[in-house]
This record gives C-alpha cells, structure tokens and sequence, in this order.
C-alpha cells in the first residue's frame, strides 16, 4: 500500500484498533485503560502505520503482563515541540538494564518466537513521518512515549 501522509486525529486511529487491542487484553487477563482527550491538534501520519505502531506497542505491553495488568493510553500535547505523544503503559516486570539499549535493533528479541523487528519497524515508522519513539522503564512498569509531529 503507498504510504499516505495526511493530517488525521490520533484519537480516530486509536479508536479503531482498540477492539482488537482489547481483545488482546482480555485473553491475557489486562486491564484497558483509554483516556481520551477530544480536540487535540492533528498530526501528519499514515493511518495505517500509525496503526501498526501502536499494536505493536500495546501487544509487547500486554505479552510483558503475565500476570495480567493495566494497559494505559492515553495522549498529551507538547506545544514547545509541535508534537502529539500518544502514551502506552504498561504494569508489567519493567525492561532489564542489559536489554535497553538493544530494544530498537533489528533481530534483537528476548521473546521465545519473536523476529526482533516489532520496535525497529515502529522507530523507523514514525521516523520517516518526522516523530521518533521514546521509553521509560523503573523496574516495574514500562511507558513508550510515541512522538507524532503536528499537520
């Protein structure tokens, strides 16, 4: 598919995967929390990459939780930056130390059947349409922190 870069609402995108993030989440016994805040600016995006990188980022959220959890999202303006950050959290185990710098290489994967290429994919993704990808984890818990430039 030609990739289309046009001005959309996140908060739309979002809305039309959450079925299947949901679903996601309830078979690994998750909890969704989706805080939505209506009339944010829009951003210049592909709706379906954009699409793609969010699903990658909650599935990973979610398959970290194996005890089950809370999955958040929700989005934030930055006005200084012209930037959207959409916000997934997770309340999962956090990333080990000697993992996080490895976390966007190509093949780089501490799942059992994972290729390695989810989070490098997603960088290169929101790298083309001028946003980058970023992360916090404490030790419990991991937040990626999605950068969307405004249209």
């Amino acid at each position: 598919k030609e990739v289309q870069y046009r001005p959309l609402q996140v908060v739309d995108v979002l809305r039309e995967i959450l079925p299947i993030i949901e679903t996601q989440a309830h078979l690994n016994h998750v909890e969704v929390l989706f805080q939505i805040k209506l009339n944010l600016p829009l951003v210049r995006a592909d709706s379906e990459l954009l699409k793609q990188v969010f699903l990658n980022i909650a599935k990973n959220g979610i398959e970290a939780m194996e005890d089950g959890g809370k999955l958040t999202i929700s989005q934030r303006l930055n006005k200084e930056d012209q930037m959207l950050t959409v916000v997934i959290g997770d309340t999962g185990p956090g990333i080990p130390a000697y993992v996080m710098d490895r976390i966007f290489d190509p093949f780089f994967t501490t799942k059992e059947h994972g290729t390695g290429l989810g989070l490098s994919v997603c960088q290169k993704i929101l790298h083309d349409m001028g946003g980058n990808i970023t992360f916090s984890t404490k030790g419990y818990g991991t937040t990626f922190y999605i950068h969307l430039p405004l249209a």
